[in-house]
């Protein structure tokens, strides 16, 4: 967690702070989703801060908390980008071995070709 993202959780109990934190992380999520689908429609040059928070339904003022401009929006945006194509790309490359190497793997030998 960045330390502008911290919050005075000192007055909750470790379980309500553990919910606190999730409810922010997909509230993060919902918002950097609805920021793709700005520039989706938009491209990074015609997307606005005015049209981003109104599509996340927040003031211009309360994203702005949350990021520095337009620039760091495109930036987080890419970054989810790539986790997805990352998550997908592990999934096929798994779906690739197992087909070529079908059955438990015995770490003491070595498959042939």
């Amino acid at each position: 967690m960045a330390i502008e993202d911290c919050r005075d959780y000192q007055n909750h109990r470790p379980e309500e702070v553990g919910a606190l934190l999730t409810q922010e992380s997909e509230r993060r999520s919902d918002i950097l989703q609805a920021i793709q689908r700005v520039f989706d429609a938009h491209g990074c040059a015609g997307t606005t801060m005015d049209q981003v928070a109104e599509e996340v339904g927040v003031s211009k003022v309360s994203l702005n908390n949350y990021f520095a401009g337009k620039e760091d929006l495109f930036e987080k945006v890419f970054h989810l980008a790539m986790d997805e194509v990352d998550a997908e790309t592990a999934r096929l490359l798994d779906d690739v071995h197992s087909r070529r190497y079908p059955g438990p793997v015995d770490p003491g030998h070595e498959r042939e070709n």
